[in-house]
């Protein structure tokens, strides 16, 4: 699953919890739906497109048609159902809920988790009806898409995704299991990135960073695959490198996993080397697990990751710095369960899915009274 998706998971357990009447429109296809349904929240399928559109006219065109015939269901779903507002997890179910809101005249919110958007989708976006409000996962993106004139400054906030403190301790519970499952041994340092392999998400930089580590008590692992990716063939270029580099003691690759809270328990120190990340989901868990996390000083990891007090900040794309955080943290276990008690802390007042809910609540009454 996405970090969308799972973000997406967490807000609506924290709403069904609370009494909420939700309804989830999403593909047949996918984990989400019946994650979803298992928590309570009703369900509809539509046959939305994957958002990779290609780059010729005839994909564009054969994108649109299929987009057409999905817009149909989803407001006929929108209809029955007689939902009050619409909620957009992502820039493409914004793309939708543009038509419900002028359909409609219901409410609608739409969520950016992402900075970057092709011409069409900013064009629908810039002309989205008045009953719509903006919010941006982090400043990074709200900067962003203001600067580049698709979303206003007036009315656009920021909603930061809320986590559940409770649930992040779980995976230290399994530590030992899982580093056992892992090969390493209780004094080793188990050094992690966590999350699809995607160019733009730094793994080259992480590999190279282990190669200039020449410390046989300092572990590594890759945890994650191509599956949702752009370009599926990154994953076997990185693989590739770290074979090429010597790393095949050193260095593991797991696949994906699941069980990401039990990762975060089993690791020492994350590392999060991406470009231009919108947030950083994979941050704010490891904090949230009592993790120091090394991030790159890039996007919006910057608001997540404080560095000195609860990890290291490095340039980015540059492995030698990034190498020299880790060292650093390797040798001082008193430094790392310093960051670590204070990334939790930091998580629990400003990341809480209760201050999730809070926010979004403005967000959702002041539109039901805009729209009434």
């Amino acid at each position: 699953m996405s970090g969308a998706e799972r973000c997406l998971l967490t807000l609506l357990a924290a709403m069904h919890r609370r009494g909420s009447h939700l309804g989830l429109i999403c593909p047949g296809e996918g984990e989400l739906g019946p994650r979803a349904a298992a928590l309570g929240v009703e369900v509809f399928h539509a046959p939305i497109p994957p958002c990779r559109r290609g780059t010729s006219r005839r994909d564009f065109l054969r994108y649109r048609s299929q987009a057409a015939r999905a817009s149909l269901v989803i407001l006929n779903i929108i209809k029955t159902w007689g939902a009050d507002l619409v909620h957009c997890n992502s820039v493409t179910a914004t793309e939708f809920g543009v038509l419900a809101g002028y359909a409609f005249g219901i409410g609608l919110v739409a969520h950016f988790r992402d900075a970057g958007l092709g011409q069409f989708t900013a064009a629908v976006i810039r002309h989205a009806p008045r009953s719509t409000r903006f919010v941006c996962v982090s400043n990074f993106v709200r900067t962003t898409m203001i600067a580049r004139g698709v979303l206003p400054d007036k009315g656009t906030t920021v909603l930061y995704d809320g986590f559940d403190l409770a649930e992040a301790a779980w995976g230290e519970r399994d530590r030992s299991a899982v580093r056992t499952e892992l090969g390493i041994r209780p004094d080793q340092i188990l050094v992690g990135i966590v999350g699809r392999v995607e160019y733009w998400k730094g793994h080259l930089d992480f590999v190279q960073a282990a190669a200039i580590v020449d410390d046989p008590k300092i572990r590594w692992v890759v945890v994650g695959d191509n599956r949702l990716c752009s370009d599926i063939t990154y994953y076997d270029r990185v693989m590739n490198v770290a074979h090429s580099l010597s790393l095949d003691r050193r260095l593991q690759f797991t696949g994906y996993r699941d069980d990401v809270n039990r990762i975060m328990g089993a690791l020492d120190i994350l590392v999060v080397p991406s470009e231009n990340e919108p947030l950083g989901r994979v941050a704010v868990e490891a904090m949230a697990a009592g993790k120091p996390v090394v991030a790159a000083d890039s996007g919006g990891l910057p608001e997540i990751v404080i560095s000195s007090v609860t990890g290291e900040l490095f340039p980015l794309h540059q492995p030698d710095k990034l190498a020299a955080c880790v060292c650093r943290l390797a040798k001082c276990p008193d430094l790392r369960s310093q960051y670590g008690t204070a990334g939790r802390e930091r998580v629990a007042r400003l990341f809480g899915i209760d201050l999730q809910l809070q926010h979004l609540d403005d967000v959702y009454n002041g539109l039901l009274l805009a729209t009434r």
